[in-house]
């Protein structure tokens, strides 16, 4: 089923099963966005996560067509997952990044070792959460600069530059880990990692 099917079937006849087809299909997009904002991922995030899918489930008849159905989710974790981060800054007087992931699902859900999603996790932590974010809808999901744009509401020059200005910054965060690591920049790790950071 389409994301319009589904969506319609949900809303004309309350289809649960309609719902989890979508939930399911976009849940690592979901979980991304979160990631993105928290540069880990906290009890916080989860909690984010589950907010997301309660918003969907009592407000999915809110959403017109008038953007992509993707604009619509990002635009919806992206707030919930704000919300989350506030939580944490109320509560502490300095967050921390937590780049590593204990137990539970990837949240990138990316085919590479557990060394290497480690290691992107680390460098993907040093970033500041804009560019992190453009970077994971670009390098990581794929998502057209035109598809950006319409999500992030940035104009098409703003994204490029911030892209490549994030770029610059994750491949130095990652040769500087590297070398504290002491591994050589030439190794498969670092290789997969300046892959995903290519331009």
């Amino acid at each position: 089923m389409s994301d319009r099917v589904c969506i319609e079937k949900y809303i004309s006849q309350n289809d649960e099963t309609a719902f989890s087809t979508l939930i399911e299909r976009h849940r690592p997009f979901i979980r991304k966005v979160i990631f993105a904002v928290f540069g880990g991922w906290p009890e916080e995030a989860e909690e984010a996560e589950q907010e997301v899918f309660i918003d969907l489930s009592e407000n999915l008849h809110r959403f017109r067509g008038d953007s992509s159905f993707s604009t619509y989710l990002y635009r919806l974790a992206k707030n919930r997952a704000i919300d989350g981060l506030r939580k944490i800054r109320r509560g502490r007087s300095r967050f921390v990044t937590l780049p590593e992931i204990s137990g539970g699902e990837d949240p990138l859900d990316i085919s590479i070792r557990n060394e290497d999603r480690r290691f992107l996790y680390a460098v993907l932590g040093q970033l500041k959460d804009e560019e992190r974010m453009l970077i994971l809808l670009k390098d990581i999901e794929g998502f057209s600069l035109e598809q950006i744009t319409e999500m992030t509401g940035f104009p098409p020059g703003t994204v490029k530059s911030r892209l490549h200005r994030g770029r610059n910054r994750m491949i130095k965060a990652g040769e500087e880990l590297m070398k504290k690591r002491n591994r050589p920049t030439g190794s498969d790790g670092f290789n997969i990692f300046r892959k995903r950071s290519k331009p």
